[in-house]
């Protein structure tokens, strides 16, 4: 039985979010872990903010700003989001 860090959804959103954070870090996305805390890549207040906003956009779904230091990896944020992603689908 897999657990919903290991569905297909959190393996989307883990994908997305290291490209994104690739992004703002200005590093390859092959560089990015997803397990080493999205902090340690230099993101500050402000790109947190603007991923939250991107993600609203990617995902349709609106985290809490907080979620990025909640699940302070990829690996973990993917799950969380892919969760909320599920929970929003299955109330529409």
């Amino acid at each position: 039985m897999s657990t919903v860090g290991d569905t297909p959804q959190a393996e989307t959103v883990s994908n997305w979010l290291t490209g994104a954070i690739a992004e703002y870090a200005s590093l390859p996305p092959e560089k990015v872990d997803p397990d080493v805390p999205i902090s340690d890549y230099g993101l500050d207040s402000v790109s947190v903010i603007a991923m939250v906003t991107q993600i609203e956009d990617a995902f349709h779904v609106v985290p809490d700003v907080t979620a990025l230091w909640d699940h302070p990896t990829i690996r973990e944020l993917a799950a969380y989001l892919a969760e909320l992603i599920e929970t929003e689908r299955s109330q529409r």
